[in-house]
Formats: structure tokens, sequence, C-alpha cells
């Protein structure tokens, strides 16, 4: 997700979100037994933030999206992603309580 070229603020703020879920993702995931129930939620998700961040990206790129566009598209997607992840979190048995989780959400209360 390191942008290769340079996109406007409001855009590159949600792409840096975006990674920054991705990131935590992971680290959730590597705290996880293969038998937790958020255990298979975790496979491919990191891959699946990315991808849209490259449509998205793309589309930007391409014109067909505004950067205003852009940057609300992937922050709803995060939102959508980040009450799922902050709930699995809370219920996860396997995994400890502290994941590097409030940066994402204090980032998107500020969009």
């Amino acid at each position: 997700m390191t942008p290769t070229e340079p996109y406007p603020f409001v855009l590159m703020r949600q792409v840096r979100v975006a990674a920054q879920l991705a990131h935590t993702i992971t680290i959730f995931a590597s705290r996880l037994q293969p038998g937790d129930p958020s255990f298979t939620w975790t496979l491919g998700r990191e891959d699946e933030v990315r991808a849209l961040v490259s449509a998205v990206t793309r589309e930007w790129s391409d014109g067909i999206l505004d950067a205003d566009t852009a940057a609300n598209r992937l922050a709803d997607y995060i939102r959508g992603i980040t009450a799922s992840l902050g709930a699995r979190i809370r219920a996860s048995k396997s995994a400890p309580r502290r994941v590097a989780f409030r940066p994402v959400c204090d980032t998107l209360s500020d969009a």
C-alpha cells in the first residue's frame, strides 16, 4: 500500500489509515489460535484491505473518482472493518486485549 504517486492529502490520509488497519489485522491474526472464531475472519483480510485501496486509488488515478469521493469510499470501508475487528478483539479469548487499535479509530473520528 505504499503510494507510488502523490495523492491529495484527503486521500493519502485514508491510505495511511488503511495501511495501519492492515497492520493491526496482521498483529491480531498472529496472536490467534486456529480454533479461535476470529481466526478464519482474519485469513486474507489484510490482502482485502490492500486490494480495496489499490482499486480505489486506481479509480482516482484514472479520473473516475475525485479525491474526496475516493477518500470517502475508503473511510466507509475502513469504518466497517474497524467495527468488526474491534468486536473480534474484545471477544477473542486467545488474543491479548491490548492490540494497537486505538489510532485507527482516532484517525477515523477526524475524517
